[in-house]
């Protein structure tokens, strides 16, 4: 990926929905309205919105991107509450159809938005929910990136970032613990890094990405005794403790792993 932020020092080789108070739920273009009530509906309205989407699809198949207008474009925006209802009657019946259903709209909204359009980053990270969900980890992983390629440089293209950027870290380290492969541990390493330096302020749910990067460094230190790596782990629990976000108990249970 060629985002600045995603390296680590070594050269070989539990997902959240919210960081730092971000809803990923609620990106830009999105209104609260529509959420609350797609979270209202009963499930046979949500398949009915479900399949009234994916039949407004038909609208613009054949127009291609260049030649959208920037009412198609807020148009096609329209189609992420129905990405949402998808989302959450997989949420509530775990019916595998719910996903396909979003991962159609998704897909479909990408392929209509021109590169660099800003509502783009919002499609490509709702797809990568989707695909997440669904267990398509590999799929999933490149949503996330592309998403960081195209996010907006203000405040909600910095906390779509830090999401990005916690989920691809979460995604990475839990391969790692099955696979044990050096890359992936490096790059969650990279990633949780990077979710921090985006995110602006206080909250849960950077605390969390602390203590996941805390437990994956742990790892590090472990398999390669490397000072740097713990130099770092005592720079960024200070950093936890300095910003009052970190609970004592859960950075001790991560510094726990160094022998």
């Amino acid at each position: 990926m060629s985002h600045p932020h995603f390296s680590h020092h070594h050269s070989d080789g539990e997902s959240e929905d919210e960081v730092n108070g971000f809803d990923p739920l609620r990106l830009p273009g999105t209104q609260d309205s529509e959420i609350d009530s797609a979270d209202s509906l009963d499930a046979d309205d949500l398949m009915c919105q479900c399949f009234m989407s994916l039949e407004a699809l038909a609208v613009y198949e054949h127009i291609s991107p260049e030649a959208l207008t920037e009412y198609e474009c807020i148009s096609l925006e329209a189609l992420t509450p129905h990405v949402h209802t998808c989302l959450l009657s997989f949420k509530w019946d775990h019916n595998v159809h719910s996903l396909d259903k979003a991962i159609t709209l998704c897909k479909f909204a990408i392929s209509r938005c021109p590169d660099g359009h800003p509502l783009k980053f919002g499609h490509l990270f709702r797809l990568g929910m989707a695909l997440e969900e669904k267990g398509l980890e590999e799929e999933a992983l490149g949503a996330y990136e592309r998403a960081l390629d195209g996010a907006p440089g203000d405040s909600n293209g910095l906390s779509l970032m830090s999401v990005c950027f916690y989920k691809i870290g979460a995604l990475r380290k839990g391969r790692y613990d099955r696979l044990g492969e050096a890359e992936d541990l490096n790059k969650a390493i990279s990633a949780q890094e990077a979710s921090i330096s985006c995110t602006a302020g206080e909250g849960e749910q950077l605390n969390e990405t602390y203590v996941s990067l805390l437990h994956s460094l742990a790892v590090c230190w472990n398999l390669l005794k490397d000072k740097e790596d713990f130099a770092r782990i005592q720079s960024y629990a200070r950093k936890a403790s300095i910003q009052c976000i970190q609970s004592n108990a859960h950075v001790a249970l991560a510094l726990c792993g160094i022998s």
